[in-house]
């Protein structure tokens, strides 16, 4: 976001400058009545206060251009209340219907910006927040991967829709094959993007805590401070960009201090599920693509060698070179044709 006026010359006297509510930026308001001078004061301290806010948050600055990014591609949001639980969903695009499904700790703005331009141009997209990530809650107790599955089913009927695509990524992916275990005449074709599903098993999880020294999940995936964010940068990227204390710092006041309590007992209720016998629908005959990061280092490449080898003919897997966990944004325009070569056949 630019300074204000710039490029525009000093606005009219008479005239006040006040904060687009939705996007977070700054335009150019009615002419102010004599009658309205306290209330075009207010309008301005309004303004001001949210300029500070953003000023002391990075982060927020990246948020609203995303916001606009995603505005900008034809996408509107709604908080959607379906039976599962209060759900924030972004929606919009041309085309046929494609669901994306973020990763453990991220949201569909943070997940998928730099999908959503080009994806838009020749899709539907149904982007939503998981329960307890982003913007969308519940007050049920359920924590579970099929209770995740089946709120997003609800979506789906609510917008309509009889058949999707889905793309999972991370956690996502578990999402995505819970939906087509449960209803598999709604999903039609799977994009797993770093995500093993039953492929999975305890001991792979126990090498997991080996490889990081860490006694529980929790401690990579939900960092406390500004030094776990950095690690999980690290973890997550191949070649991890350098980023400043100061926006570690902001990174995990605003992205990592939500609902943990709620988020650790998702964690539980996968590792809880790891040691049982896979659906009775498993394999699923759903056409599906494998992505991988090559040098992924919480589901590790031979993950994807068993998952592929469990789908058999109906899944193709893909290795996208020099990245890790987060494929999808060090390489996004490799990971971009792919995925739309994988939707158009």
């Amino acid at each position: 976001m630019g300074p204000a006026g710039s490029g525009r010359g000093k606005a009219r006297k008479g005239n006040v400058a006040h904060m687009d509510a939705e996007n977070g930026s700054l335009r150019s308001g009615e002419p102010e009545s004599r009658s309205g001078g306290k209330a075009g004061q207010g309008r301005l301290k309004r303004c001001g206060t949210r300029i500070m806010e953003l000023a002391r948050s990075p982060v927020r600055i990246h948020e609203a251009i995303v916001r606009r990014r995603f505005r900008a591609a034809g996408l509107s949001e709604q908080q959607l209340e379906l039976a599962n639980g209060s759900v924030h969903c972004w929606s919009g695009g041309e085309g046929p219907p494609v669901v994306l499904l973020h990763g453990f700790g991220a949201s569909a703005l943070w997940q998928w910006y730099l999908q959503v331009p080009a994806l838009a141009r020749r899709y539907t997209l149904y982007i939503p927040d998981l329960l307890f990530f982003g913007e969308s809650t519940t007050t049920r107790p359920e924590r579970s991967i099929h209770f995740q599955a089946e709120t997003v089913l609800q979506l789906v009927s609510h917008f309509g829709m009889e058949t999707v695509d889905v793309v999972g990524l991370s956690y996502g992916g578990f999402v995505a094959l819970s939906m087509a275990a449960l209803k598999p005449e709604r999903v039609r074709r799977i994009c797993l993007v770093g995500s093993p599903g039953y492929a999975m098993g305890p001991e792979d999880h126990e090498q997991l805590l080996e490889r990081f020294g860490v006694s529980h999940v929790r401690d990579i995936l939900l960092p406390r401070g500004a030094s776990g964010v950095r690690r999980l940068i690290r973890i997550a990227w191949h070649r991890p960009p350098w980023i400043p204390e100061f926006i570690l710092r902001d990174t995990y006041a605003a992205l990592f201090c939500g609902p943990v309590e709620q988020q650790v007992e998702l964690l539980e209720s996968i590792l809880d599920e790891l040691g049982n016998e896979p659906e009775a629908s498993w394999p699923l005959p759903h056409e599906t693509l494998i992505l991988w990061g090559e040098h992924d280092q919480i589901f590790p490449l031979h993950l994807s060698v068993r998952l592929h080898g469990q789908l058999g003919g109906s899944a193709e897997r893909i290795i996208l070179k020099e990245t890790a966990h987060s494929p999808n944004m060090e390489k996004p325009a490799q990971f971009n044709h792919l995925l739309m070569e994988f939707l158009s056949r």
